[in-house]
């Protein structure tokens, strides 16, 4: 940007917001912006976006990049500046520059110097236009809107200049035709052409310029001015191939001796982040569990059901013939979990590529499905997006369109934390083998796996094999142990599946029913076989690494 633009030592320069969020380099970006303000504090100037606040950097990437990187002091001063950043800006005293847009509560530029703008921004309100609104789909070309629909009254302050209160009157009367609720961001509004047009005209400035809305060739320029002859809108977008997805260029917006010239550049390159800032080990669980979830199927696979089947005088003599059949079946229940829990791990394996493919189109560190207003992510949506991102685009517009459309969800203003707990949460199912119903959360692993193995709530079989038989054993009895245990003898429960639920279930319960402070959390009661204890030991050890 700074080579096309030039140096800011010998140019001025004015941003339009959005410097973190959505992206793997937001504190990066934002210190060196604010480095080059201390540095030429009269020539560099920042305007505020929709994504300085808290509640949008909780919900996207800011927070968790600032605390992956440094702490959370340093996330709170990043806050307290955003909190002072000025929402507009007269540009030579023609160009009113803006984040989002206009107002209907806004009539003259003196109503944007009356905003106490040092606080966290309303859901609503003239401070939450500035930062939100957009120009209507059809702008310049809008039939006759009669009627809108709004969340909250256009004036809700009482005027006691009988002045005042005529001009709001007549104002709100224009309003109908001027403002439309904006369904696309979930608040604000949608301004007219006609909306632009009497602002310029009353405050006596030629076009108002903003960002906050991707554009394929970096800028748009709208319908002109009747009077003027000059574009009355502008959106800059500076952000080349925005969320490493849409394949877009940038643009920014040079002014020099009244002259406007629009200069385009594209992406560099830069350090590869894993989507969400996990690590690697977290993110290639998936793959790494599918493998080993093979070589265990195929080792159990190693016999035939017609090699199975034949009369062997050798397990004859160590199974007694009443527990033949009961062994084979343990072991085809063992195929069987096994292979549930293959599906999951494939599930999650296939979660994690589309989660590569989708890049910061599915940021959000929230569960998302679409229930009445309210829209959320699914697997099956996940993994739709992904397969469309995947097909080859004939051309870059065509791929800006496709990426633009599977990030409106994103576009809208999220819900807030207390919003997310109060709703109802799905209980995963025990019986089956993935759980579609709720949404996977890439950085979240061993939650899915634990939802997803397939478990039965059975009691655990004890062999009974009490510690005080090893003392003073031969080895030859050892041998018999091994042997009947093996066998299946002495078991209390008379399902033949006991034995493979109870490994299954061991298994799943030490792996993942982890807790806080590296503890295990287990079924096992303490007069289990020393070997369990062991592996309990191994497993507590394994967890706190």
């Amino acid at each position: 940007l700074f080579d096309v633009g030039g140096s800011p030592a010998t140019t001025r320069y004015l941003f339009l917001g959005d410097y973190v969020d959505r992206g793997y380099f937001g504190i990066e970006c934002v210190l060196y912006l604010w480095s080059l303000k201390i540095h030429y504090p009269k020539t560099f100037f920042l305007l505020r976006g929709n994504h300085e606040c808290r509640h949008l950097t909780d919900y996207f990437t800011f927070k968790q990049e600032c605390l992956v990187k440094y702490t959370e002091q340093i996330y709170d001063a990043c806050m307290n500046a955003f909190d002072c950043l000025p929402l507009a800006a007269l540009m030579n005293k023609q160009f009113l520059c803006v984040h989002g847009g206009l107002s209907p509560e806004i009539h003259t530029l003196d109503d944007i110097r009356k905003i106490e703008r040092f606080r966290e921004p309303p859901p609503y309100g003239a401070m939450c236009d500035l930062l939100w609104s957009d120009p209507i789909e059809d702008y310049g070309n809008e039939k006759d809107v009669s009627q809108r629909r709004t969340s909250v009254p256009l004036n809700n302050t009482t005027n006691t200049s009988s002045t005042t209160s005529s001009t709001t009157s007549i104002s709100s009367n224009l309003d109908e035709k001027l403002f439309l609720h904006n369904s696309t961001r979930g608040c604000s509004y949608f301004y007219t052409y006609q909306a632009i047009n009497e602002f310029l005209l009353r405050n006596h400035i030629l076009s108002v310029i903003r960002a906050h809305e991707a554009q394929d060739v970096g800028y748009r320029m709208y319908k002109k001015s009747q009077e003027t002859g000059f574009p009355s809108l502008i959106t800059i977008f500076s952000a080349p191939n925005y969320l490493d997805v849409y394949q877009n260029k940038a643009a920014i917006m040079k002014y020099e001796n009244n002259i406007v010239n629009i200069r385009q550049f594209n992406c560099s390159p830069h350090p590869y982040w894993l989507p969400n800032f996990i690590d690697v080990f977290s993110w290639s669980l998936p793959f790494v569990g599918e493998k080993v979830i093979d070589v265990l199927l195929h080792i159990l696979n190693i016999c035939t059901d017609e090699e199975l089947a034949e009369h062997d005088q050798m397990i004859d003599s160590l199974i007694e013939k009443n527990n033949r059949e009961q062994r084979k079946e343990q072991i085809r229940n063992k195929i069987r979990a096994l292979g549930k829990v293959a599906k999951a791990y494939q599930s999650l394996r296939e979660i994690s590529e589309n989660v590569v493919t989708l890049r910061g189109l599915a940021p959000t560190n929230y569960t998302t499905t679409k229930d009445g207003d309210e829209v959320v992510a699914t697997e099956h949506d996940t993994e739709q997006a992904a397969s469309i991102l995947r097909e080859k685009s004939h051309s870059t517009k065509e791929r800006f369109s496709k990426a633009k459309m599977l990030d409106k969800v994103n576009e809208r203003l999220p819900p807030t934390r207390q919003q997310s707990k109060d709703e109802p949460a799905q209980k995963p199912s025990k019986t089956s083998a993935t759980d579609t119903s709720s949404t996977s959360t890439p950085t979240d692993y061993e939650k899915k796996i634990k939802r997803t193995i397939v478990t039965q709530e059975q009691p655990i079989v004890k062999k009974e094999m009490p510690s005080a038989a090893f003392i003073g054993a031969t080895t030859q009895g050892l041998v018999k142990m091994r042997r009947e245990s093996y066998a299946g003898v002495g078991q209390n429960s008379a399902d033949p599946s006991s034995t493979a639920a109870s490994t299954v279930k061991r298994t799943s319960t030490i792996t993942h029913d982890n807790v806080s402070n590296g503890n295990i959390k287990s079924d096992m009661k303490k007069d289990d076989t020393p070997s369990v204890k062991s592996v309990k030991e191994k497993s507590h050890l394994f967890n706190k690494k």
